[in-house]
């Protein structure tokens, strides 16, 4: 170091300026890039992880009410309001297939899309057996419809409502530990912003 306190005052100034003006700039350049990458995992996470429940959501409720649309359907006396059912299941088969559309663009991970892929089936198949249920009802066999409601409709409905909760579950899980490793993520920017803060001030 003896080089520099033998340097000139005006050269040493000048030195301390460019270092002053080089921590500054790394302070800003580790400011900026933090913020984009803080900016995109809290993207990430509200389209893919926020957005996504909105839609698990109306796909839940379309699904349930397609469900209670056919056990009313097999108890209705009335054959002209046979339609009026069925009409209700055809608007909610269009918002479950609306909204499965969307889900999916959110899928991000592996397992993610496994558990999609389930729970698409087992509307699919639910959907089957519940037009089964249907064409039975509106031919006057309510016996028949209402069996077949209790046992293979019945049994796949529930299937497919568990792979819904468990979609939603899984959504959750994984939305919350991204969240996590953001805010951790910048914890330490933060830190590492600080420290240059302090050793520029120290070596100023």
């Amino acid at each position: 170091m003896k080089w520099f306190y033998n340097m000139k005052l005006s050269k040493k100034l000048t030195f301390g300026f460019i270092i002053i003006a080089v921590i500054a700039g790394v302070i800003g350049l580790v400011g900026i890039f933090s913020l984009k990458a803080t900016q995109t995992k809290s993207e990430n996470i509200i389209t893919n992880y926020g957005n996504s429940q909105g839609q698990l959501g109306f796909i839940s409720e379309a699904f349930q009410k397609t469900r209670t649309v056919a056990r009313d359907l097999i108890i209705e006396t009335k054959d002209t309001n046979y339609k009026k059912y069925q009409d209700q299941i055809v608007v909610n088969d269009q918002i479950i297939v609306k909204y499965m559309a969307e889900f999916k663009k959110t899928v991000q991970l592996p397992e993610e899309l496994l558990s999609y892929n389930k729970l698409e089936k087992s509307i699919s198949d639910y959907n089957i057996s519940r037009d089964k249920v249907i064409t039975l009802a509106i031919n006057n066999k309510n016996a028949q419809a209402y069996i077949l409601l209790k046992s293979e409709a019945g049994i796949l409905g529930e299937i497919a409502a568990k792979n819904l909760d468990d979609n939603i579950e899984q959504n959750l899980t994984i939305g919350s530990q991204l969240t996590r490793d953001a805010q951790n993520s910048s914890n330490r920017i933060i830190v590492i912003l600080i420290v240059i803060v302090v050793l520029s001030v120290i070596l100023s």
